[in-house]
């Protein structure tokens, strides 16, 4: 029985646990401090009280540099990023400034909200909660402001059915990320080489790493925050079988989509909504925001060029006529493939190499002429482990198909009892004591 506390011990003690968290992950108990001040200071700028114009033109202009030109500093420092961060650069930290980038997104939106008069300046405590919800802090989601009223509301209540189905969440969220994407982290990188095979190779186990990374982290955040009685966003719903790219990016991390709609691309479409120009060039724009909230680094600005571009296409021109299920699933894999190597190849003259290589027909011919298998040393641990992963990978995708095709709820093949075991099991044999990395962080 949960002792009868007041409503708002509930929420000290919640965020207590989160702030005890930041410090255990980040293992500096500085680092609870730090984002305690940050947290603190920016709750201040957010005074509507002012009667002073100039005094809230001022507050409002520091709530608006100091987050983003901190996050800015840190990018270019090469401490956040997917490929841009330094792993042994992060230091104990790692954990902060892997958070920082998700964090920073919940609280412009809140800031933005806040100054609009959208809704009122919250609770200091529902404010510090906000940023610090553990669940959530490592990779999101990105709340919506409205999670505020959750949070304000809150008060722990054991539910049973609630527990239950947060663990299955959890294990499988645990799943996708000790087991899987760390077997596929593993080796990756080890195919960084010339020949077509494994350049392709090495694209495929890049995106399968980020899928099963990001998923295995929103899952766990999913279930954990449902076990403490509090409901985030899915942030996936098989992306892969979305069919068309407008889909997918519906499919996939949906909370920071939804902020990059609501917080830019609805602002300047407003503004541009009589130029058809600004209508057709807005979702590139966008896309090119999100890569430089990736890192900024060459091949990022090409890949949210070159998502950009295809989204855009799709939206104004391939959408108007009806494709075949199979052209459009592969027309799509194809995009995110060629995506995906703009994405894991941070060094710009590599990245020619290999596209120049993608390009060769001579290349692919004698790709075709040979044995796929034969272009891999299966005396070699790595590529055998690779191979493993990559089966463990379609085992799951398969199960994700008859989901899908079954008209089910987003993963609920998987958390049944008898996936729940086998997934435990699998867990059990499999798990290894070695460190599972993070992919923000190059590891």
């Amino acid at each position: 029985m949960v002792p009868q506390l007041p409503q708002g011990w509930h929420k000290t003690l919640l965020a207590a646990a989160s702030f005890g968290f930041i410090g255990l992950v980040s293992q500096s108990w500085a680092t609870p401090g730090f984002v305690l001040a940050v947290l603190m200071v920016n709750f201040c700028t957010l005074s509507q009280s002012l009667q002073n114009p100039h005094w809230r033109r001022a507050l409002l202009v520091a709530n608006w540099s100091v987050l983003p030109g901190g996050f800015y500093l840190l990018q270019t420092q090469g401490w956040v990023g997917v490929l841009s961060g330094d792993a042994a650069g992060l230091g104990a930290n790692m954990a902060l400034f892997l958070g920082l980038p998700f964090y920073i997104l919940s609280i412009i939106a809140v800031n933005h909200d806040i100054q609009t008069g959208k809704i009122q300046r919250p609770h200091v405590l529902d404010y510090i909660l906000y940023g610090v919800y553990f669940p959530k802090f490592l990779s999101g989601p990105v709340e919506q402001p409205n999670f505020l009223k959750k949070l304000s509301d809150y008060r722990f209540v054991f539910d049973a059915k609630r527990w239950e189905s947060g663990f299955e969440w959890v294990v499988l969220g645990m799943f996708c990320k000790f087991i899987v994407a760390h077997y596929l982290s593993r080796n990756v990188y080890w195919l960084e080489v010339h020949d077509l095979p494994k350049i392709l190779l090495s694209i495929c186990a890049f995106e399968l790493q980020v899928y099963f990374d990001l998923g295995g982290y929103s899952f766990m955040a999913f279930g954990a925050s449902k076990m403490l009685g509090l409901d985030l966003t899915m942030n996936f719903n098989h992306p892969f079988f979305a069919g068309d790219i407008r889909t997918f990016w519906q499919r996939w991390h949906t909370s920071l989509g939804r902020w990059f709609f609501q917080y830019i691309y609805s602002p300047l479409r407003s503004v541009g909504s009589r130029s058809e120009f600004i209508k057709i060039s807005l979702p590139i724009l966008i896309f090119l925001i999100s890569a430089v909230w990736h890192g900024q680094t060459l091949n990022f600005l090409v890949w949210g060029l070159w998502h950009g571009l295809a989204y855009t296409l799709y939206v104004q021109i391939f959408s108007r006529f009806k494709w075949p299920g199979a052209v459009g699933l592969f027309s799509l894999l194809t995009v995110l493939m060629i995506g995906r190597l703009l994405f894991m190849e941070s060094t710009f003259p590599y990245l020619l190499l290999k596209i120049n290589r993608l390009l060769d027909p001579v290349a692919w011919q004698a790709l075709f002429s040979t044995s796929l298998v034969s272009n891999f040393d299966l005396t070699q641990p790595a590529c055998v482990d690779l191979l493993f992963a990559l089966l463990l990978c379609g085992a799951f995708m398969a199960a994700e198909y008859w989901n899908q095709r079954r008209e089910m709820e987003p993963y609920a093949v998987f958390r049944r009892s008898w996936g729940q075991w086998l997934m435990i099991v699998a867990g059990i044999v499999l798990v290894e004591g070695s460190p599972t990395g993070f992919i923000y962080a190059r590891q």
